[in-house]
C-alpha cells in the first residue's frame, strides 16, 4: 500500500473513516443507489452491487439525477451512508443532502473535494482504509470507526453549525434575515435556515453574492423515503411559504388514483402527503417533470430556480433561461427566499463551451440511415446519451446537425438523455439553441493562432452511436463479431472497469478488513438484478425466452402535445383508421388491428397536457388502440410499473438506463429494458415482440459493449476522459469510447 496525506477542500466538516470504495465513474445517488440497503443498483456502473454504508466513497463526481441530495439525505437517516465523501471536484448537489442532514437533523458526514492530481493519488493508492478529518486525507492501515450514524428525527432545530460563507457578500437584508428578523420584523425559522443553506451552498460554489429568481420548479416533491417526508413538513411547521411562483416536478404515484393503480399504501400515503406538504407551502400542483410544457415556461435571460435535469437542460439549452442543476431542497429553498448562488449556468462564465462533439461525419454519411426513416426520434436520443458520457462534467458543443431540422421533442429527448449520462446543465447546438456558439468557437480557433488551447474536439461515429445504442437496449440479441459475441464480459472487467476496492475486497492474501459485499445469500441473480442473463457459455441470450414484450412504457420525460399527435398518427396508420372520420368523433371509426392482449402500453404525462390531447382528439385514438394515461407521476417511480411485468421497452433512454435498477430496488421481477423508436414501441404493442436491431446498429456495432483490450480485459462503460491519456488504458494516443 502506498501511504498518503492529502489536504482537500472541505465542503462539509467532519470525521470519518472507513475502507477504501473507489471509482472514476460518477454516481448517481438517487437511481443509482438503494436508500435503503446502500447497494449500487445502477447496472451500468463499475460499482454495481457493492454496499456504500460505512465506507469511504471517492468518486470523480455525482451525475444524473437532481434527485441524488435527497437520496444522500434518506442513506443518512437510514444510518446507512458511507462514512465520508472524497470528491475530485466539488459538487454541490452531492454536499447539500449532508448540508441538509446536519442543519435539520444533527446528523452529518465529511464531504472534500480534492482536485484531479490528488484524486488520481487515492484511485491508484491501493489503499485498505482512509480517514477524512478536518479537509485532510489520508490512508490508515488500520480500520476507525467514525461511530455509526443514528436518525435524530426530532422537531426542534438544534443550535445551527457553524459554516464560513468565504468572500460571499451578503446584503444587509440577507444578513439580517440570517438573524432572524428583516425591515425590523421577525422572519419565519423556515426562512432563516432556507438561507443559511442557499448561502452554504453558494459558499461552496464559490459565488460572490446571491441573485434574485423569478420562478421555481421543485424536483424534491418526490417520496423516496421519510426523510424527504419530515424535512418538507418541518418547513410547514416553522411557517414557510414560497415567495416567487412555483411549480412542482412529478411526484411518485398519482396523486388522484394511487389506490385504483395498486400503488402500496405506504407510498401513495407517503407520496401525497408530501405533495400536501408542498402545496401547503404554496407551490402549484402541476406535477409534471416537463414545466418547459407550461404556459408559465420561462422565456430566454431569466433567472430561475429549476429542478429535475431534464428541464434544467431544456431550460437553459432551448428556451435560453438561466437555472442551475438545482437538487432537492435547494429548489425549495430558493423558493422560499427568492434567492439563489450567483453561479453556473446564471453566470455567461458558467455557460460557455468547454468541449465540442462534432457529429457531422455521422451526419453526411449516415444521414439517410439515421435520420430519414421513422427511427429518426431515437437517433436524438442516442446521440444525448453518447454526448453526456463523452462530456461527462464539461459544457459541449455539439456541431454539425445544422441542416438537419431538430424539432422541440427531438430536443427534449436529447436532453433527458444527456442528464441521464452527465452532470452539466446545458449544451449548446450550432444553428439550432438560441445562443449561437460559432462566435464563440471562432473566438478559441482566433485564440490558438496566437498560441492559446482552442475547444478539444472529439468527432463521433456511427460505431459510438451504435455502442450507444447497445448499451440501452439490453435486451436486444448482438451481432456476431469476429473475436466473440458483443456484451461478453473479460476477466478483469471490475478492475479495468474504474473501480479500486482494498485489498480485503479483493479477495487478496492479507487483508486487513472484510470485504464491502452483499451479506450472504443476499447476492441477487443476474435477472434479479436487472442485468441481461447469461448462459453457461457466457454469451448473452435475449432478455425473455420467448422473446415477448408484456409493457410498452412512453413519456419520461412526459409526453408533450405534439408526442400524443405523433402516437395517434402512428396507431392510425398501423391499425388503419375509416377514411373521412372526424376528429374527436368515435362514430365511425374503427382499427382493423389494435394492440395485442396482454401487452400494456402506459404513458406517463402532466395533466395540462392530457387535457390537451383530450380536446383535440388524440387521447380518444390512443384509448381506443388500448393506451392507458398516467398523470403526476413518471417512469422514474417503480409505482408506475405494473407488477409482474418481465420484459419493457421504451422509446426513452433515460428510462432505458435507470429501469433496471429501480425494478431491482423494489423488487420487481424485471429481466430487460428494450430500445427503440416510437414507431418500434408501437409494432411491439401489436405484435408483443421484440423488435430486431436497426440495420445501421447491427452493421456498425463495436466488437464489444466494453472495448475488448488485450489478454480478454476490458475497458469501463464510462468515457474515456479528454484530453488524453486516458484514465483507464493510460494510452496517449486515443479518444476511443470504452463501453
Amino acid at each position: 500500500m502506498n501511504s498518503f496525506s492529502i489536504s482537500g477542500r472541505e465542503l462539509v466538516s467532519g470525521l470519518g473513516s472507513g475502507p477504501l470504495l473507489a471509482s472514476q465513474t460518477g454516481l448517481s445517488f438517487w437511481g443509482g443507489v438503494d436508500v435503503v440497503t446502500s447497494a449500487v443498483v445502477d447496472h451500468t456502473h463499475p460499482l454495481h452491487g457493492q454496499r456504500l454504508a460505512g465506507s469511504v466513497l471517492a468518486i470523480p463526481n455525482g451525475r444524473g439525477s437532481c434527485t441524488g441530495s435527497q437520496a444522500l439525505l434518506e442513506l443518512l437517516l437510514n444510518g446507512v451512508a458511507p462514512a465520508a465523501i472524497v470528491l475530485r471536484e466539488p459538487d454541490f448537489i452531492v454536499a447539500l443532502g449532508v448540508i441538509v442532514a446536519e442543519e435539520l437533523f444533527a446528523v452529518s458526514i465529511p464531504v472534500v473535494s480534492v482536485g484531479e492530481e490528488s484524486f488520481e493519488v487515492i484511485w491508484s493508492s491501493g489503499a485498505n482504509f482512509v480517514k477524512v478529518q478536518n479537509g485532510e486525507v489520508s490512508a490508515h492501515d488500520e480500520k476507525e470507526i467514525s461511530g455509526k450514524l443514528v436518525s435524530q428525527n426530532k422537531k426542534e432545530i438544534r443550535v445551527a453549525p457553524k459554516f464560513n460563507i468565504g468572500d460571499l457578500e451578503l446584503s444587509t437584508e440577507e444578513r439580517a434575515i440570517l438573524e432572524g428578523s428583516s425591515d425590523g420584523q421577525k422572519v419565519s425559522e423556515a426562512h432563516r435556515i432556507a438561507l443559511r443553506i442557499v448561502a452554504r451552498v453558494a459558499s461552496i460554489q464559490g459565488a460572490p453574492r446571491l441573485i434574485r429568481i423569478s420562478q421555481a420548479h421543485i424536483d424534491g416533491c418526490c417520496y423516496i423515503g421519510p426523510g424527504g417526508l419530515r424535512f418538507a413538513q418541518m418547513l410547514v411547521e416553522l411557517g414557510g411559504r414560497v415567495v416567487v411562483p412555483t411549480t412542482l416536478n412529478a411526484i411518485s404515484a398519482d396523486r388522484r388514483y394511487w389506490k385504483d393503480q395498486g400503488v402500496d399504501e405506504e407510498l401513495g400515503k407517503g407520496s401525497a402527503a408530501l405533495a400536501d406538504a408542498y402545496v401547503t407551502l404554496g407551490a402549484s400542483p402541476s406535477f409534471t417533470c416537463a414545466p418547459y410544457l407550461l404556459q408559465s415556461a420561462p422565456t430566454q435571460h431569466e433567472d430561475v430556480a429549476w429542478g429535475e435535469s431534464n428541464a434544467v437542460i431544456f431550460a437553459n439549452s432551448v428556451l435560453g433561461a438561466r437555472t442551475q442543476k438545482y437538487a432537492d431542497y435547494l429548489d425549495i429553498c430558493a423558493a422560499l427566499t427568492g434567492k439563489a448562488p450567483a453561479a453556473g449556468a446564471h453566470l455567461e462564465s458558467g455557460r460557455s463551451p468547454s468541449m465540442r462533439l462534432d457529429v457531422s461525419e455521422v451526419v453526411r454519411d449516415h444521414g439517410e440511415a439515421l435520420l430519414g426513416g421513422q427511427d429518426r426520434d431515437s437517433f436524438f436520443s442516442v446521440l444525448g446519451y453518447l454526448c453526456g458520457h463523452r462530456c461527462g462534467t464539461r459544457v459541449p458543443l455539439i456541431d454539425g446537425l445544422e441542416a438537419v431540422g431538430v424539432t422541440r421533442d427531438q430536443l427534449k429527448s436529447f436532453s433527458a438523455a444527456l442528464g441521464t449520462s452527465s452532470a452539466v446543465p446545458l449544451f449548446h447546438m450550432t444553428g439550432v439553441t438560441p445562443k449561437r456558439p460559432e462566435v464563440t468557437q471562432k473566438e478559441s480557433d482566433t485564440a490558438a493562432q496566437n498560441g492559446a488551447h482552442a475547444l478539444p474536439t472529439v468527432c463521433l461515429t456511427v460505431e459510438d452511436l451504435s455502442g450507444a445504442w447497445l448499451a440501452l437496449d439490453v435486451g436486444a440479441v448482438p451481432p456476431q463479431k469476429e473475436g466473440g459475441v458483443i456484451g461478453v464480459r473479460g476477466e478483469s472487467e471490475v478492475e479495468s472497469a474504474g473501480v479500486r476496492q482494498s485489498g480485503a475486497d479483493k479477495g487478496g492474501e492479507g487483508a486487513d478488513a472484510p470485504p464491502i459485499r452483499e451479506e450472504e445469500g443476499e447476492s441477487e441473480s443476474p435477472t434479479q438484478s436487472g442485468t441481461v442473463s447469461q448462459d453457461s457459455g457466457g454469451e448473452e441470450q435475449t432478455c425473455t425466452s420467448s422473446g415477448t414484450v408484456d409493457l410498452i412504457a412512453l413519456g419520461n420525460p412526459h409526453f408533450s402535445l405534439e408526442e400524443t399527435a405523433s402516437l395517434a398518427a402512428l396507431v392510425r396508420k398501423r391499425c388503419g383508421l375509416c377514411v373521412g372520420t372526424a376528429e374527436g368523433s368515435e362514430e365511425g371509426r374503427f382499427f382493423s388491428v389494435k394492440k395485442r392482449e396482454g401487452v400494456r402500453v402506459i404513458i406517463t404525462l402532466g395533466r395540462e397536457v392530457l387535457e390537451q390531447a383530450e380536446k383535440a382528439g388524440h387521447a380518444s385514438v390512443l384509448k381506443y388502440f388500448g393506451v392507458e394515461f398516467v398523470t403526476d407521476t413518471c417512469w422514474c417511480f417503480p409505482s408506475v410499473l405494473p407488477a409482474g411485468t418481465r420484459a419493457v421497452m421504451t422509446n426513452s433512454a433515460k428510462y432505458a438506463h435507470y429501469a433496471p435498477g429501480l425494478a431491482a430496488s423494489q423488487g420487481h421481477p424485471l429481466e430487460c429494458v428494450r430500445f427503440g423508436s416510437l414507431s418500434a414501441c408501437v409494432d411491439a404493442a401489436v405484435s408483443d415482440q421484440a423488435p430486431s436491431l436497426p440495420a445501421w446498429v447491427s452493421n456498425f456495432a463495436p466488437r464489444s459493449r466494453l472495448a475488448a483490450v488485450g489478454g480478454g480485459k476490458a475497458h469501463c462503460r464510462s468515457h474515456c476522459e479528454f484530453p488524453s491519456p486516458c484514465r483507464v488504458c493510460k494510452s496517449s494516443q486515443h479518444t476511443e469510447f470504452h463501453w
